[in-house]
């Protein structure tokens, strides 16, 4: 692992996924329809976590290079608001060299997008999105509920 919590992917293990990724400049491609990505860990019985809203790690250090790898090659990172309130998450890349973590601006930097249709997520001046954002290593979120954000969040999202 390299310095303020970035990760290294190496070269011969991005060639296996190579075909199974979006082009690298998105831009040039005619398609009208998003590329779409879905990937998980499970236990050993299946499982996604310990308990209901306990954040659990299932994931060791080659797969979690790998999963910010493929965030890099993606123009988003979708979870709901399950996740977002167990886990805290980052939803940015922090393979090296990309922006933020070496690189220009937020090249390579996902689109963190929550699913929170009750509007139940309760951001504070700890959640990770937000100072990422704040700190250039990751996007600003897109929040998609079907509520008017309460006066807290709205301040936070300002």
């Amino acid at each position: 692992m390299a310095s303020r919590g970035e990760l290294l992917y190496p070269e011969d293990d991005r060639v296996f996924l190579e075909s199974y990724l979006p082009a690298v400049d998105r831009r040039s491609t005619d398609s009208a329809v998003p590329f779409v990505t879905l990937t998980f860990a499970t236990s050993l019985d299946s499982a996604l976590s310990l308990a209901p809203g306990v954040q659990t790690a299932l994931s060791g250090p080659q797969s979690k290079a790998m999963t910010h790898y493929l965030r890099c090659r993606h123009d988003a990172i979708m979870v709901g608001v399950g996740t977002a309130i167990a886990d805290n998450p980052s939803l940015n890349c922090r393979i090296q060299g990309v922006g933020g973590y070496g690189g220009e601006g937020l090249t390579g930097q996902p689109r963190p997008v929550v699913i929170d249709p009750q509007g139940r997520w309760q951001l504070t001046s700890e959640t990770k999105i937000l100072n990422l954002a704040r700190q250039g290593r990751g996007k600003a979120p897109w929040i998609v509920t079907a509520k008017t954000p309460s006066a807290e969040n709205a301040k936070l999202l300002e």
